[in-house]
């Protein structure tokens, strides 16, 4: 996640707090965790998204490209295993890895069938 953007959730968001009720660290009062922007995978946060973000455009574009995959007109898809990939074209539904496995088990069952007639 970009700097810019946590700095403006530490300066401006009023739900962020430095350290919690049990000296934790980047504590959100109203989930009492710690915030969503301080986990290992950073998640969407709405009192942000609609009181903090509006503040700065330039932050406000990065926060929409991190979460939206929107990367010059290309959006990334998730693949069942969860990951984010880009796609090379239009069709494509799984992320390299998967597709090798998912090819694999196709080629696998398309020679069974083709070895029991």
């Amino acid at each position: 996640m970009d700097n810019k953007i946590i700095k403006l959730a530490q300066n401006l968001c009023a739900n962020y707090s430095l350290v919690g009720p049990t000296d934790v660290r980047n504590w959100c009062w109203p989930r009492d965790k710690i915030c969503r922007f301080f986990n290992k995978e950073p998640e969407r946060c709405g009192y942000f998204e609609r009181a903090v973000m509006p503040t700065d455009e330039e932050v406000k574009q990065e926060y929409i490209k991190y979460f939206t995959g929107e990367v010059v007109g290309i959006n990334r898809r998730k693949c069942e295993c969860g990951n984010m990939f880009i796609p090379k074209s239009n069709r494509q539904q799984y992320c390299e890895i998967c597709g090798k496995i998912r090819k694999r088990q196709k080629n696998k069952e398309r020679k069974y069938k083709q070895r029991n007639k």
